[in-house]
């Protein structure tokens, strides 16, 4: 920050800030900003205005809707208590300490361009989500709760904490057409945007013997084997998919060595987009008194056309001799 002049003179203040990643826009889905602010309240802005919270993640909605148990792409609600169906659409309720309790949204963007479900999976405590319309029309929540909600909809339970009306206190639109920001603020980093701890996985469960690694849709690195099932290989550390971003933007690319993998393994040597549906695994198996087989899996991961963010290798070991 630079500031010039001095005694009855103006004060020019010039912010040098700069983001690493993309600034999403009503107009776009969702883009993440990497670099974005902790999640603390803003300062205070022009002319003794509040401060626009910061946001690391920005999410598009439409319109409000009063029955939150709803399962319409693209809407939200403000509840005034848990009940579903206790929305409201009154500026000066979504503005008041305890006139909201609770928010819900449907996992999907206007139009369905884009699934949040990732993201909100990760949301916590102390998360700050912010409803904005302009840069004078907004409403700032703290998350308080997790709440249970409907098939396709998150619910949190949430505090007031600051709004802007300088650009109009009407009430919230429930019409279509009404594009708004759900921008959201992290309580606290999570950690490494990317790690790949690496694992030996292996199977002796007679024949057929089978050991796997997997990119989960969640952004977790699985295990599988025919014995054990699948479980996640580190609950802290291993997440291919950065919980801070939403998916698309990252890619993940597969290499092996050794004994050939299984015929229902993905394909390897490309680099492939993250999707929330896809869960690609590579598998080797051994059978029919083949006794032990190895392959060694190296899976990277990358922002976009850029050089690789992490990268761990997964020994998969199988025995039908065992």
């Amino acid at each position: 920050m630079i500031v010039t002049g001095g005694g009855s003179q103006a004060i020019n203040v010039q912010f040098d800030y700069s983001f690493g990643g993309e600034l999403a826009s009503v107009a776009e889905t969702v883009k993440s900003v990497q670099g974005g602010d902790d999640g603390a309240t803003g300062a205070e802005g022009d002319d003794g205005r509040p401060g626009l919270p910061g946001a690391s993640t920005l999410a598009l909605y439409d319109d409000a809707d009063t029955d939150g148990s709803s399962s319409t792409q693209g809407k939200y609600h403000f509840l005034t208590s848990i009940v579903n169906t206790s929305g409201t659409f009154l500026w000066a309720t979504i503005t008041t300490p305890s006139g909201v309790d609770f928010i819900s949204v449907h996992k999907d963007s206007t139009g369905g361009t884009t699934d949040y479900s990732s993201f909100y999976n990760q949301t916590e405590v102390g998360d700050i989500l912010t409803w904005y319309s302009s840069d004078g029309r907004w409403v700032a929540f703290e998350v308080t709760s997790i709440e249970t909600a409907p098939t396709d909809m998150y619910k949190w339970g949430v505090s007031y904490l600051i709004h802007d009306e300088t650009d109009g206190s009407g009430d919230i639109p429930s019409a279509a057409g009404n594009d708004v920001i759900f921008r959201w603020s992290r309580a606290q980093a999570v950690g490494p945007l990317v790690t790949l701890s690496g694992e030996t996985i292996t199977d002796g469960g007679g024949t057929p013997s089978t050991a796997t690694v997997m990119f989960w849709n969640d952004g977790t690195v699985r295990k599988s084997t025919t014995t054990g099932g699948s479980s996640q290989i580190d609950i802290a550390f291993d997440w291919v998919r950065p919980r801070e971003f939403a998916p698309g933007t990252y890619e993940w690319k597969a290499t092996a060595t050794g004994d050939a993998l299984n015929g229902s393994s993905d394909a390897t040597g490309s680099w492939i987009a993250f999707t929330t549906t896809a869960n690609p695994q590579f598998g080797v198996t051994s059978s029919g008194g083949q006794g032990t087989k190895q392959a060694i899996v190296t899976f990277e991961v990358r922002f976009q056309d850029e050089a690789a963010l992490d990268s761990g290798v997964y020994t998969l070991n199988s025995d039908d001799l065992a």
